[in-house]
C-alpha cells in the first residue's frame, strides 16, 4: 500500500501575515467629497406625469361648469314679461322723441304742448328717470352733496326740477321749484325764462339737466335777473350738448 505522510499544518506568526496597506488620508477625502457631490447632483424626484393631466383637468372643471350653465335653457317669458318688456321700450321710445322736442322748440311751446298732453311730460319723466339709473352718476346727487354745505335759510331756484328732489331733499334751505308741469305740490308750473320771483333774491339758481330750448339764452338772463350779487349759477349738463360756441354763449350772457 502506498505510504501516506501526514504533514503538520503551520499558521504563519502573526508577525509574517503582510499589514494591509494604508490608505492615502487625502484619497479617502477625495472620495467621500465625490460621493456627496454626486449625491447633490442627483435629480429630486418630481412629480409624476399624471400631475399636469390631473390640475388641467381641475382647471377645466369650473369651465366645464360654466359651459353647462350658460347652455341650459332660460325660464320662458311669461305674456306679463312680454307686455312689460315691449311697454319698456315704448317708453324708452317716447322719452327719446320728447326730449329731442324739447332742445328742438323755445320753453313756451314746450310748456303748451304739455298743457295739452299732461299724460306727455309724466311719461317723459319715467324715461327720464330710467335713464339716469344707468348712469355712474346721478348729477342732481352731486349738486345735493355740495348744496348741503351752504348755511341755513340759503335761498335756491331750481330751475326744470322735474319731481323736486332737491327742494326735498334739503329741508334746511329755501328752494323754490319750477318746471314746464307741476309734478307735486312743491313745483310751481311756469316758463323758466319768467319766473315768479323779484330780482336779486336768491342764493344760488340751478340748471341740473334742464337748459334744454332754442332760446336756452333767455333762461340764464333770467337766473342772472334774481341771483343775488356774488351768487352762484349751478349748470350740469350733457357734455356732447354743449358745443364750445354755446359755451362761450352761455359764460357771456349777463
Amino acid at each position: 500500500m502506498p505510504k501516506t505522510e501526514n504533514h503538520p499544518v503551520r499558521n504563519k506568526p502573526p508577525s509574517q501575515v503582510p499589514p494591509l496597506a494604508p490608505q492615502n488620508v487625502s484619497q479617502t477625502k477625495r472620495k467621500q467629497e465625490t460621493e456627496t457631490v454626486v449625491k447633490k447632483e442627483l435629480p429630486r424626484p418630481g412629480p409624476s406625469k399624471s400631475a399636469p393631466a390631473a390640475e388641467e383637468k381641475a382647471s377645466a372643471e369650473p369651465c366645464r361648469k360654466k359651459m353647462k350653465q350658460s347652455t341650459m335653457p332660460s325660464k320662458p317669458l311669461t305674456s306679463q314679461d312680454v307686455r312689460q318688456k315691449a311697454l319698456d321700450k315704448l317708453r324708452a321710445a317716447q322719452f327719446r322723441l320728447l326730449n329731442e322736442e324739447m332742445y328742438l322748440t323755445t320753453g313756451s311751446e314746450t310748456e303748451q304742448a304739455f298743457k295739452e298732453d299732461p299724460q306727455a311730460f309724466k311719461y317723459y319723466h319715467v324715461g327720464f328717470q330710467k335713464q339716469v339709473e344707468k348712469w355712474p352718476v346721478n348729477p342732481v346727487d352731486v349738486i345735493i352733496k355740495d348744496l348741503a354745505k351752504a348755511g341755513r335759510g340759503t335761498v335756491i331756484a331750481d330751475m326744470g326740477c322735474g319731481n323736486a328732489k332737491l327742494s326735498r331733499s334739503l329741508p334746511d334751505k329755501v328752494v323754490h321749484s319750477f318746471d314746464l308741469v307741476a309734478l307735486n305740490g312743491r313745483v310751481t308750473q311756469c316758463d323758466m325764462s319768467n319766473v315768479p320771483l323779484k330780482n336779486l333774491s336768491v342764493n344760488v339758481v340751478v340748471f341740473c339737466l334742464s337748459l334744454m330750448g332754442t332760446n336756452l339764452n333767455s333762461f340764464v338772463l333770467e337766473a342772472n335777473r334774481i341771483l343775488k350779487i356774488g351768487g352762484a349759477l349751478k349748470v350740469a349738463e350733457v357734455k356732447s350738448r354743449i358745443s364750445n360756441g354755446a359755451r362761450a354763449k352761455l359764460l357771456s350772457a349777463n
